[in-house]
């Protein structure tokens, strides 16, 4: 019997992948909604709530943030409790 692990991650590795990301995007996406990870990259969208709806349609439990594009960068954080359950195969 095995077990499928996903390994999410981290909270600074997605940050870090969106400010990599952020000089060459900037001037085709500014002011839209960068939605992704450090694994799978990022999606643009015009709006908060359109970014939000794909990230948790595409990511499910894996994990991913929204940063706008934009000269001036700002946090906004909040936690969610997840338990995740590990199916067996």
């Amino acid at each position: 019997m095995s077990q499928d692990y996903i390994i999410k991650p981290t909270l600074e590795e997605n940050l870090t992948a969106f400010e990599q990301e952020l000089p060459r995007v900037l001037t085709d996406h500014n002011g839209r909604f960068g939605v992704g990870n450090a694994v799978e990259g990022f999606t643009y969208w015009d709006t908060y709530s359109d970014a939000s709806q794909y990230g948790n349609k595409e990511y499910k439990l894996f994990g991913f943030i929204i940063r706008q594009v934009s000269h001036i960068q700002k946090t906004e954080s909040f936690t969610r409790n997840i338990a995740v359950r590990l199916a067996s195969r």
